[in-house]
């Protein structure tokens, strides 16, 4: 098992000769502990190889800023492309409620693949730019930094920013897409299929 795991990874990583598998037998178990170069912890891949950093490189492509094309079964909670308030949590709890009921709906219809479209991302990532206004005018009027692009944001920026609706806004677009009960946007592969 040993090999087999040291081949996968070193497909995978972009420095192979820097990882190293270590096996800790156990009693019914063995505990496999792995080290990377700090570039190569955390990397996500996606379909042909491409890593969610060359996809975004351009800034964040997502539906929701939940599901990305290219990387099906994948599931993000953050801030990107998704609104934040002053109680931070309750977005959070919000898009994990929004996951959960997509993942329970793929349960209940037999799914073994999820994966948005290219179409509804590409639907979703216009309706974000368009609704950025609020908070470029925000970004342009803060001090200029990093954070901002010196105060002049960026396709890039605005891409990677919140959601320009606000919490309640993107909480309605949740609400009323579960309530359609379609999983619009997402393309689907039944168990059977896969």
């Amino acid at each position: 098992m040993k090999e087999f795991l040291e081949f996968v990874i070193r497909q995978l990583v972009e420095f192979p000769d820097e990882m190293m598998l270590t096996e800790i037998p156990g009693g019914k178990t063995t505990i496999f502990k792995l080290q990377l170069r700090q570039s190569d912890v955390g990397r996500v891949i996606g379909r042909n190889g491409q890593t969610l950093g060359q996809k975004w490189h351009d800034g964040a492509t997502t539906l929701h800023g939940i599901h990305v094309h290219g990387f099906p079964n994948m599931f993000i909670l953050s801030t990107t492309q998704t609104a934040w308030g002053p109680n931070f949590p309750h977005m959070m709890n919000e898009q994990a409620i929004h996951i959960a009921y997509v993942i329970a709906e793929a349960a209940r219809q037999g799914l073994a693949r999820l994966e948005v479209s290219a179409a509804a991302e590409q639907a979703w990532v216009e309706h974000h730019e368009a609704s950025a206004g609020p908070v470029v005018q925000m970004w342009a009027e803060c001090t200029p930094s990093f954070w901002n692009d010196e105060g002049k944001p960026s396709r890039k920026l605005v891409r990677n920013g919140q959601y320009g609706g606000g919490v309640f806004g993107l909480t309605k677009i949740f609400e009323e897409w579960r309530a359609a009960g379609r999983l619009e946007g997402l393309e689907t592969v039944a168990l059977a299929e896969a």
